[in-house]
């Protein structure tokens, strides 16, 4: 990695951080009033600080890895796409992992996992930190690819 790849990547971990405690007010209110009847009683834990980071270093450096072996993303509407995408391996990788645990979220009253109950769970496991940081990583990579992107070759 280069001088100029770093500084973008720490920007982006930098942005994750930034988006990340400015929703974690609303997050912890929705917890709160949906598990523990209002009471002040969620808490972030260490993985809550360090998946904003991985997010963002992880989609920054896949939107890299990409760029450089496959030309892609090229234009504004792949990255779009890539963006998209990202969010939406997310939301699969989340569902697996409640699935793979039911036991653990039946014992908090989950009978059925609609989606409204996956919303909550989504929001009362740390998952929803990797949502600032791969946010935050893919504009960093978007600004680091920006010349490409201009050029517009599709």
């Amino acid at each position: 990695m280069n001088r100029r790849e770093l500084l973008f990547l720490a920007s982006g971990v930098v942005l994750s951080y930034v988006l990340f405690f400015a929703v974690v007010p609303l997050v912890s209110a929705i917890v709160n009033g949906y598990f523990y009847g209002g009471e002040q009683l969620y808490r972030l834990t260490w993985s809550h600080y360090v998946l904003p980071a991985a997010g963002a270093v992880a989609t920054v450096l896949v939107a890299g890895w990409l760029q450089k072996e496959v030309n892609w993303p090229r234009s504004l509407k792949h990255q779009c796409v890539f963006i998209f995408a990202a969010l939406l391996f997310l939301f699969f990788g989340f569902v697996l992992g409640v699935q793979a645990y039911r036991y653990t979220f039946i014992l908090y009253g989950a009978s059925s996992l609609d989606l409204p109950t996956l919303w909550y769970f989504f929001l009362f496991t740390p998952f929803w930190a990797l949502v600032p940081g791969v946010v935050s990583g893919w504009l960093a990579s978007l600004l680091l690819h920006c010349k490409t992107i201009k050029k517009g070759t599709s």
